[in-house]
C-alpha cells in the first residue's frame, strides 16, 4: 500500500481547552506538511514529538457482575483521583487498579459539579480466570439522545467545514 503522494501547505489550526474548560485556538503555517510517507501513515507524530491520544476518565458503563455496580459510582462520573493520585487518563486508573496491593481503591469523584469521595471493592477479572483486580467500568460518556443528536450535528457540521477548507486549499486560483 503507498502513501499518499500529495503535500500540504498551509495553516493547521489547533483548538485546546484547560482542565478549566478555557478554550483558546493557535494557528501554525507550515510548508510541505507530510512529505514523507512515514508522516503520512503517523501524521499525527508529524511534529517532532510523539503525541499519545487518551481517554479522559469518565465512567461510561458500570459492569453489572462487578463491585461497582453496588457502589456510589454513576454513569458520566468523572474520575479525579485514584488512591490520593491525580488521574489524568483513564489508562492511568486502570494501571493504579491493576497494580493495587489492596482490595479496594479509593476514589475521588466529581458528578455535577459536586465531588464524592468513596472506597469500591475491586473485582477479578470476570471474563477470565484471573486474579487481576478490576474496577469493573468502562470508559466514555453517556449522552441523551438529544445530546447525541446535537452533538453529531455540531460535528458533522465542523467536519464539513474543515473538509470544504482543506478542498479550497487544494485548488489553486
Amino acid at each position: 500500500m503507498g502513501a499518499f503522494k500529495f503535500w500540504m501547505t498551509g495553516d493547521i489550526f489547533f483548538e485546546f481547552e484547560n482542565e478549566n474548560g478555557q478554550s483558546y485556538s493557535q494557528s501554525i503555517f507550515v510548508k510541505d506538511f507530510l512529505n514523507s510517507e512515514e508522516s503520512q501513515l503517523v501524521p499525527e507524530n508529524a511534529f517532532g514529538f510523539n503525541i499519545e491520544l487518551s481517554l479522559i476518565p469518565y465512567v461510561g458503563q458500570i459492569l453489572e457482575n462487578s463491585n461497582a455496580f453496588n457502589s456510589e459510582l454513576k454513569l458520566n462520573d468523572l474520575i479525579v483521583k485514584a488512591n490520593s493520585v491525580k488521574i489524568k487518563s483513564f489508562e492511568q486508573l486502570k494501571e493504579i487498579v491493576t497494580n493495587s496491593s489492596e482490595d479496594f481503591i479509593s476514589l475521588e469523584v466529581l458528578r455535577e459539579n459536586n465531588t464524592y469521595y468513596m472506597e469500591i471493592p475491586l473485582s477479578k477479572n470476570l471474563n477470565q480466570n484471573s486474579n487481576i483486580p478490576i474496577l469493573g467500568i468502562v470508559p466514555g460518556k453517556k449522552r441523551s439522545i438529544l445530546q447525541s443528536f446535537v452533538t453529531g450535528v455540531n460535528q458533522t457540521f465542523d467536519l464539513s467545514i474543515r473538509t470544504l477548507s482543506f478542498i479550497g486549499k487544494m485548488i489553486p486560483g
